[in-house]
């Protein structure tokens, strides 16, 4: 099966210094990289790519996107345009903080996939909604279609603030005002028994008997994670991305320090005892 067409292409960064982003096999060259201009073309661009059905017209000319352009930097040649009579809208934000969602979550799919997703729910339904009108009610709607959709109450909730996030990036960007998210922050989240949105049950600790039943089915180096992870209670994917080289051997207790772990970003450190079993189980390795 192909590999379905990306809704919102990366931009990247060019040798030359530019702004860069593929679609069809063709580079399209924006302006100096993160600049503004580079910015607002990448944006013009992408709306017109997703209003094509993810294609761009035969013979798709970058120069012809100059005047939206113009409007979305608030200027035409060296006059000043009234920024609020070239709105900005849903599908701008939304592009903006595509490319964010790509660069900070590079090395989460799973999280990257969800904060994409929500993208595609507002482009598809509001995604030509000034920004300025998206506000609490609109909002709520679209809480309602992921209720409808059979999402749980706390996975709604997660979505919503998520819409939020979005919003608060186009802040950040000067594409709106901080009253437009501010706006939003008064929706309340869904409270158990109050909404149709259904329960999720709480997840439950593996059986450890289970646990030692199935270890002997695995194989070798999938039932030594299995011993570290039941003696230290690591991430999986910490366990997955261990390598000999991050744990320190010259004490009397081995110390495990992720390269990566979910508080790296914020300059916190981890250091993992290895004692015991779990000891024991990657002394092979």
């Amino acid at each position: 099966m192909a590999r379905p067409k990306a809704k919102a292409p990366a931009r990247q960064y060019h040798i030359s210094g530019q702004s860069v982003v593929r679609i069809g096999g063709q580079d399209y060259y924006l302006g100096p990289h993160d600049s503004p201009e580079s910015i607002a073309r990448y944006a013009v661009l992408i709306g017109i790519y997703q209003a094509g059905g993810m294609t761009l017209p035969e013979g798709y000319d970058i120069r012809s996107t100059d005047s939206q352009v113009a409007f979305l930097l608030g200027q035409i040649g060296p006059q000043a345009v009234d920024q609020t009579k070239q709105p900005i809208l849903i599908r701008h934000i939304t592009v903006a903080f595509r490319e964010h969602a790509n660069s900070r979550y590079a090395n989460s799919r799973s999280e990257r996939h969800k904060l994409l997703q929500v993208c595609d729910e507002l482009d598809k339904h509001d995604g030509d909604t000034k920004a300025v009108d998206y506000g609490p009610v609109k909002l709520q709607q679209q809480r309602e279609r992921w209720i409808d959709h059979g999402y749980a109450r706390k996975y709604c909730n997660r979505l919503t603030n998520i819409v939020g996030r979005i919003f608060r990036h186009g802040v950040r960007q000067e594409l709106i005002e901080e009253t437009t998210y501010n706006r939003l922050k008064s929706v309340e989240p869904l409270r158990e028994g109050q909404t149709t949105a259904h329960e999720n049950d709480e997840v439950q600790p593996a059986n450890l008997d289970d646990v030692r039943k199935t270890a002997p089915e695995l194989s070798p180096v999938v039932r030594a994670m299995v011993r570290v992870h039941v003696c230290t209670g690591m991430r999986p994917s910490e366990i997955c991305n261990m390598r000999p080289m991050d744990i320190d051997r010259s004490g009397t207790e081995w110390i495990y320090r992720p390269a990566k772990h979910k508080t790296k970003s914020k300059g916190k450190t981890k250091a993992v005892p290895i004692m015991g079993d779990a000891r024991e189980a990657l002394t092979d390795y």
